[in-house]
């Protein structure tokens, strides 16, 4: 597990503190990481970034998504089933079927 993520940016390595990422989001060969209002992209596998983050702090919730629990504000469950996580600031990501549970029990309700 890593406390920072490095960004390579025309010549440079930024470090990126993985507990300042709000959600992140699978794009064909690369993740884009979402912090606030800037969007970082990083050409690795979303799975291969899960691997590196830490499973008391991030949740995969889909298989193109993956949630800083810190951020997530809440869970809205709709009549025909669907969930969505509801981050702080307002970003609203579904929850792939195969996930609920483990979303559930990671937010505390149980399975």
């Amino acid at each position: 597990r890593t406390d920072r993520l490095p960004l390579w940016r025309n010549g440079r390595v930024l470090f990126l503190e993985t507990e300042t990422i709000d959600w992140i989001d699978a794009a064909h060969t690369s993740v884009h990481l979402y912090v606030g209002k800037t969007v970082h992209s990083l050409r690795r596998s979303i799975t291969h970034v899960e691997a590196l983050l830490d499973p008391a702090r991030f949740l995969r919730i889909h298989r193109c998504s993956i949630v800083n629990l810190k951020r997530v504000k809440e869970l809205l469950i709709q009549n025909d089933g669907r969930y969505w996580v509801v981050l702080q600031e307002g970003q609203k990501l579904p929850v792939g079927r195969s996930y609920r549970d483990r979303v559930r029990q990671a937010l505390g309700l149980g399975s």
